[in-house]
Order: structure tokens, then sequence, then C-alpha cells
């Protein structure tokens, strides 16, 4: 999902032309002749020639972005629109772009509150709003926020999008791989199409199928890191014992999963085993200590066996995914058990935000 209307967004962003000296004048005139008649590569010398008089010059650090975005050269793309946005703070394209081009750089989590930020301030088109969304998903998958992703990816699915590159991002997400559709190498594509074709079944509503397709997975992929997590994740409303089965399996494939180790402990809480959920929640959160799910886990068997402890655990789950509803209720419930009346109130609070669709990540 490449950016469209990049034409569109100059128009909102720079309705007229600014008033320059002469000098100055005359060659931004050159800078915009030469990318009216499409020579990008002397348009962004001319135009970085003339930011060097007039660093200031929000409409120059613009078009070197955009010539540079379109170039597929996203070190200069990035450089240009951090100076476009220390200038116009409030221009969410330039917030948006910045983004796009940090994603690409692989600097993903910066990427993340960048495009965040362009979206809070609004105003975007709608293809724009759509790829910076896009994007959003695939910064959480590769920060490890699983679920927040496939929150996110379920919207395009739900929304009738089809293309290949949201397959793959809805794979990795679904086998909570931290991989953005351009890092799966060829030889695991058909592994990443097959668990996004899958998940994506299971997004619509269409479980029977769903099923088939992750049955097919496991029997195709028996040793493929995820897939066993992913069908147990399936199967853990219905069919508890099989899930559980499945996450087992999944340890023995990758032993250091911190998130299937996770998964096994809240699967035994479930089942009233809290006894045994402890090792395997104490166990994931030392291997996972940045896995929101692993210390989520822990936190809630904590808090099962009255260990006051559960609110640090709990706490750690909300500052590594602050967007996760049900952390900040588990929070909320333990701290109230605690008697941190205070902490209880603030994250009710956030969470009746949250659950209205009001809440915004700090």
């Amino acid at each position: 999902m490449r950016l469209l209307g990049i034409l569109q967004l100059t128009v909102l962003v720079f309705p007229f032309r600014p008033a320059c000296g002469a000098t100055f004048e005359d060659i931004a005139a050159r800078a915009t002749a030469a990318r009216e008649a499409g020579n990008a590569t002397q348009a962004i010398s001319l135009y970085r020639e003339a930011l060097e008089q007039n660093p200031k010059w929000d409409e120059g650090w613009w078009f070197v972005g955009t010539l540079a975005y379109d170039a597929n050269q996203y070190a200069l793309g990035e450089e240009a629109f951090r100076h476009f946005v220390s200038i116009d703070a409030q221009a969410a394209p330039g917030w948006a772009l910045l983004g796009l081009c940090e994603f690409e750089n692989g600097r993903i989590e910066g990427a993340l509150g960048d495009l965040r930020r362009a979206e809070a301030i609004g105003g975007l088109p709608k293809d724009t709003a759509g790829v910076v969304r896009f994007h959003e998903a695939m910064a959480l998958t590769g920060m490890g926020l699983f679920d927040q992703a496939i929150e996110e990816l379920a919207e395009f699915v739900r929304g009738g999008v089809k293309n290949a590159e949201l397959t793959l991002a809805v794979g990795a997400a679904a086998l909570r791989r931290p991989v953005v559709p351009h890092e799966i190498s060829a030889t695991k594509e058909e592994l990443y199409e097959a668990a996004g074709e899958a998940e994506s079944l299971w997004m619509l509503g269409n479980t029977m199928e769903a099923e088939a397709r992750l049955a097919a997975l496991v029997k195709r992929f028996p040793r493929a890191p995820g897939v066993h997590c992913l069908y147990g994740l399936f199967l853990q409303q219905a069919r508890p014992e099989e899930a559980l089965a499945e996450f087992r399996r999944e340890l023995e494939i990758d032993p250091e999963n911190a998130d299937a180790r996770a998964v096994v402990a809240l699967s035994l809480l479930r089942a009233g085993k809290s006894g045994r959920a402890l090792p395997m929640a104490r166990q994931a959160a030392a291997e996972g200590p940045s896995t929101a799910l692993a210390q989520f886990a822990y936190g809630k068997v904590l808090a099962k066996l009255d260990d006051e402890d559960a609110v640090a655990r709990l706490k750690a789950a909300v500052q590594l995914d602050p967007m996760n509803l049900e952390y900040h209720m588990a929070l909320a419930e333990a701290a109230s058990k605690f008697g941190d009346v205070a902490e209880a109130r603030r994250e009710r609070m956030r969470s009746i935000e949250m659950a209205r669709g009001s809440g915004t990540s700090e």
C-alpha cells in the first residue's frame, strides 16, 4: 500500500506560494521548473540549494521530502520531513510522510508515534489516512504488539481490502512474528500467506472455513514457529483442552516463545489451575521482559494467588502495550484488590475512555 495523492497533499498543505527574495526566488523557480518537468534529481538539488539560503522555507522541505519519498530515498525523505514538521508542527501530512519514511528506514517505534500524531491532528485525505493506518498496524507487528496489530488489520479485511501485502501482514501478526511484509523471505511467503488467509477468514466470522484452513496449516507446516499457537488461540474458547495441547506443541518447537508460555499460563488459570499456571507465567515473564502478554499473564496469576506484586506486573504490561483495554481493566481490578485506590480509579477511567473509543496513548 504505497502512499497516493501527493499532489492532493501538496494542495492541502500549500494553497499558495510564499514570497521569496530575488536570488532565492530564482533558485526556487528553477527547482519548481525541474520538478514540473519530471527531473527529480535536479529538482532536489535546487531545492536544497535554496534551503541553504532559507532553511525555514517549509515548501522547499516539503518538495524535497515528497520527491525523495517517490524515489525511495527514505533517509533523505526523513531528513526533509523532520525539518518540515519542526517548522509546521500542526501539518498532519508532514507527520504522516515522516512516519512512512521512518518505517521504510526501519525505525518502527518512531514511525508509529509519528503516524499516530498525524492521525491525531486529523484532516488527512482518505487514501492517505488508509495508508497511515496500515503502516501503523505493520509497525505494531514489528514491535511485537500483535493483538493491537490484528485489531487494526481486521478493519482492512472487513472493509473488503484484498492484496498480497495485507495477507502477509495479517499472517505475520497471526503467527506472532515481529516482521513486516518486505522482511519476509521468499521461502517463508507461503507460510505467512496461508496463515494470513486463515486469520482473515476468522476475522470475517467464517469459523468453519477458518478452522479447515488452520488445520491444513498445522498439517502443512507442523514445525513452523507460531502455527500451533495460532491454532490454539482459535480453539481456546470452544475446545480449551485441545487448545492447551496446541500451545504445548508450540513450546516443544519454540521453547523460548514467551507469548506461547503466557497463553498456556492463562489457559491453566481459566481452568482453575492457578498453582500450575504460576511457574509457566513466571518463566514467561522472565523470558519476555519486554513482552506485554507475558507480563500480563504473570500479573493475572499473581492477582489470583493474592500476591500484591501483581500490580507491578500489570503496570509493566500496560506500559508495554498502552492501547490494550484488557490490560487496563486487569490493572484497575488488581489495584483495587490491593488497596491502591487512586491507581484503580485512574485505570477505570482510562478503561471507560478506551471502551468509548476516545482513549489515546500517552
